[in-house]
């Protein structure tokens, strides 16, 4: 099973129908296209046996989305996906469940689904259901989305690292603005009801721990600075090596495109042609990270012995790599939970003044920074 299917999660106590919970599911993530056009679902009893459900419950999912014409049964192909048409491939609303709520997030990364895990946690008790859209990194496809589900079906937003363009926030008059309650994680700009990761003190952590081991030839793998987390990750960088009496230097900040393994491979290897070497590497997340260890193994260069690498997350695989990745670890989990709680707080009308959460990350220690065995 892809990993993406983790994403439905049914909420068993609910009176709504479990096949109608898991042909909504399903409808969102063709929607939103983490499910494909000409895609084939898993056959009825792997999905059953994924959700431990009785295999008549995925079956009448599927004829549900199949009457709906979100899918095709071919013989010997399996539930094919067709292309999703707005309104008319449109499953009716969930009239017994209290709402559905939309999640913006640029890709289903393990960072993001560990937060969005946490949002699960606090809404579908309540009976909520919360549904994940990727929105590229692009705020104004953001901003659109949020438009389009504001016509009908939704009860509330949380827009997590996405954002929206900057003439949302210059237009804002505060709460009638919004069509929607809207609660943004990891976005600086927004001075409404947020949920804050201090981005700029975990990066400046991470790089006075390379400090602190006495690299100074220190390079940054950074997003493009007009996206918020980018501006925040040079922001720690520099304060960090200001603080040492070192001057940051734009050739010692690579841009990547996203924040994916491959981009860190691609990035490194850029690194590695230039002269002299770096001594150590700060990643502005953890598959970045992972990537440049690739990179420098493969270019026949050891970590941390040739170049030191630090990372930003925490996610689980940080744990098994070789080395095993030194970062910074965020409360993801904690962080989705209340995100759903100052969300729930606004839908139910329990909060006058804007909902405002900081979170920290904390320094974890492991080979590829240089602490050896701790």
């Amino acid at each position: 099973m892809d990993n993406k299917y983790r994403l439905l999660s049914l909420n068993k106590s609910s009176a709504f129908p479990l096949a109608n919970q898991l042909a909504q599911k399903l409808t969102w993530m063709i929607a939103s296209e983490i499910i494909t056009e000409g895609e084939t679902l898993p056959d009825i009893r792997t999905m059953g046996d994924f959700l431990g459900l009785h295999m008549h419950t995925i079956r009448a999912a599927y004829h549900l989305l199949e009457q709906h014409k979100m899918v095709t049964v071919k013989p010997r192909a399996g539930t094919v996906v067709q292309k999703y048409v707005p309104f008319l491939s449109q499953l009716e609303p969930d009239i017994r469940h209290n709402g559905l709520i939309a999640v913006l997030i640029p890709e289903m990364s393990a960072f993001y689904n560990q937060i969005f895990k946490g949002i699960q946690s606090v809404a579908e008790p309540e009976h909520f259901l919360p549904l994940a859209v990727s929105c590229g990194e692009d705020p104004y496809r953001a901003e659109s989305i949020y438009a389009d589900i504001s016509a009908g079906g939704f009860v509330g937003v949380i827009n997590i690292s996405v954002g929206f363009p900057d003439t949302f926030y210059v237009d804002f008059h505060g709460d009638s603005f919004l069509n929607l309650p809207l609660v943004f994680v990891d976005d600086f700009n927004a001075t409404t009801h947020r949920v804050l990761i201090n981005t700029a003190n975990a990066i400046q952590q991470a790089t006075r721990h390379m400090l602190e081991h006495g690299y100074q030839n220190i390079v940054l793998l950074n997003c493009p600075l007009d996206w918020p987390i980018g501006f925040e990750v040079y922001q720690g960088y520099a304060a960090a090596l200001q603080n040492a009496s070192l001057t940051p230097s734009p050739d010692r900040v690579y841009t990547v495109p996203d924040f994916t393994h491959s981009a860190g491979v691609f990035t490194a290897n850029r690194i590695l042609q230039s002269s002299p070497l770096p001594r150590a590497i700060v990643c502005a997340g953890d598959e970045l990270a992972l990537g440049a260890i690739t990179a420098i193994h493969a270019n026949g260069l050891s970590v941390p012995q040739d170049i030191a690498i630090i990372g930003y997350n925490d996610i689980p695989i940080s744990t098994s790599s070789r080395p095993g990745l030194s970062t910074i670890a965020l409360p993801a989990l904690e962080i989705g939970a209340q995100a759903a709680r100052s969300l729930l707080k606004i839908i139910n009308k329990e909060t006058r003044t804007w909902e405002s959460h900081a979170f920290s990350g904390k320094l974890v220690l492991r080979e590829s920074c240089g602490c050896i065995n701790k």
